[in-house]
């Protein structure tokens, strides 16, 4: 009997493992459910998504529990944990950059190498704070 596998390009040693198991769930499923996955997450970038209703995923996604895919469920759910996941960490990195840079008033470089995080990132945050506390 041949066996299936699936090969994954390289992943991040530090990818939250929410992630990868998104990843896993999305190359388990079958190719019906993720073209339906792929034209709902494309539906949902783009500026005019007004008729996220019309896509059958949103219809599986949104109709009642009982007769959702599991596969769909369980990727939405991974999703919704993943999108917390993020929020949270947001809002961690703002207050770190906030404490850094308006209260003990350390440079972007400092905090750059102090945290780990591209200049760039922390530049566009302390310009928001910049700006709040001009206003």
């Amino acid at each position: 009997m041949k066996q299936n596998y699936i090969k994954l390009p390289p992943l991040p040693s530090d990818m939250p493992l929410e992630s990868i198991e998104m990843i896993w769930l999305y190359a388990q499923m079958p190719d019906e459910k993720r073209d339906m996955l792929l034209e709902f997450i494309w539906e949902s970038f783009n500026n005019n998504n007004t008729c996220l209703e019309k896509l059958e995923i949103s219809k599986e996604i949104w109709s009642s529990c009982t007769e959702i895919n599991p596969d769909v469920l369980e990727f939405a759910n991974l999703m919704k944990k993943l999108v917390g996941i993020l929020i949270v960490q947001a809002c961690e990195m703002a207050a770190l950059i906030y404490q850094g840079y308006c209260i003990t008033r350390k440079s972007i470089e400092e905090l750059s190498k102090e945290y780990h995080v591209d200049e760039k990132t922390i530049q566009l945050m302390a310009q928001y704070y910049d700006n709040r506390i001009k206003s």
